[in-house]
């Protein structure tokens, strides 16, 4: 509380962060468990949310990626607020989908829900949560679902009224920190792919990239063959159109993954300096959903199968190099040149650094 003023985090992992370890104690471990435990609200997103929406087998993708995901070795140790909007924006997203293609109830609810969550742990989940609500509302009216714009606009009144206190305390941090404090990172394509993609699969990622378009090459000339009697434009047409709400709900989680790193950008650009370029790994989980789409719907069973192997090597190449990395290290010298650098302050790194 007597950071507010200078930080610009909102206040909502500090508040559950403080009640967990009111129960479990203040140990490192106990902390840690808090990370894992909100990852374990990940498992259960991919394994019924993302399993309604689109399909057991882009379900069983999902689960994979967020259990073996190097993420999970980077940053979950880390106690920050990053790691439960990681959660709440994937969360925000999958019931938005359910409710705009699904019609169920609960999801308005759960989207509405999830999105004020977000808005409260992170400034990036509220930008996130702003970038979906364009993107859905635009779904609806393109689609001319008039139900549907209504429920999706009184969802994003309810989301701005909710975030309005809030919005006070930011704006008066804006003029506390001003350009001293907040980072204003150098992006870049090639940075926000590496932390919204190539985070997942670490020291595999090479590997991972060159196999999965070697499987989406093969997939496309798959379909590519099926179609070698389409002799018109409209045959084509006639043999894509089973394949038509696959291809809309790909487009949809494209659009979901990329339009929050649009909406972050601009923001920056536009408005404020709020970017550190690490902040962009909260939006990878959208990056995980888009794949496990992709995989689930797009690929035959084979192909299947092998992202399946793929993923669990790619575990094991991170497992290994991670802990040769510990083994190595020296922590009493690391402690000690903390102590001659610093005098007697606290200090701290990420473990990505």
């Amino acid at each position: 509380m007597k950071l507010l003023p200078e930080d610009y985090s909102p206040p909502l992992y500090t508040l559950l962060l403080k009640l967990w370890t009111y129960i479990f104690g203040s140990s490192l471990l106990a902390m840690r468990s808090f990370s894992i435990f909100i990852i374990w609200g990940l498992i259960f997103l991919a394994a019924f949310p993302v399993r309604a929406a689109f399909g057991k087998r882009a379900s069983v993708i999902c689960m994979l990626l967020y259990t073996l995901s190097y993420v999970n070795f980077l940053l979950v140790p880390e106690i920050r607020p990053t790691v439960l909007a990681y959660f709440l924006t994937a969360a925000c997203a999958i019931y938005m989908y359910l409710a705009l293609f699904k019609g169920y109830h609960y999801a308005y609810i759960c989207m509405t829900v999830f999105a004020v969550l977000g808005m409260y742990t992170h400034n990036v989940s509220m930008l996130a949560a702003l970038s979906f609500y364009i993107v859905s509302f635009a779904f609806t009216i393109i689609s001319k679902q008039k139900k549907k714009t209504l429920y999706f606009f009184l969802s994003g009144v309810i989301c701005a009224l909710s975030y309005c206190p809030w919005l006070i305390v930011v704006m008066k941090q804006f003029s506390n920190v001003k350009k001293n404090y907040w980072a204003n990172s150098i992006i870049s394509s090639s940075l926000v792919i590496d932390w919204t993609y190539d985070i997942h699969f670490g020291y595999a990622s090479g590997l991972v990239t060159y196999l999965i378009f070697i499987f989406i090459a093969i997939m496309l000339l798959i379909h590519v063959v099926k179609m070698r009697n389409c002799k018109t434009l409209n045959d084509i047409r006639k043999k894509l159109a089973p394949h038509r709400a696959e291809f809309v709900s790909v487009l949809y989680c494209g659009l979901m993954y990329v339009a929050p790193i649009i909406t972050l950008i601009l923001f920056t650009r536009l408005v404020y300096p709020i970017i550190a370029t690490r902040y962009f790994y909260i939006l990878s989980s959208l990056m995980v959903i888009l794949l496990s789409v992709v995989i689930g719907k797009l690929f035959d069973t084979k192909l299947f199968l092998a992202c399946i192997v793929l993923f669990i090597v790619s575990f094991c190449i991170n497992f290994g190099n991670v802990k040769s990395q510990f083994d190595s290290f020296n922590f009493s010298d690391m402690i000690e040149t903390i102590k001659e650098n610093g005098d007697d302050d606290i200090a701290f790194l990420h473990l990505h650094e």
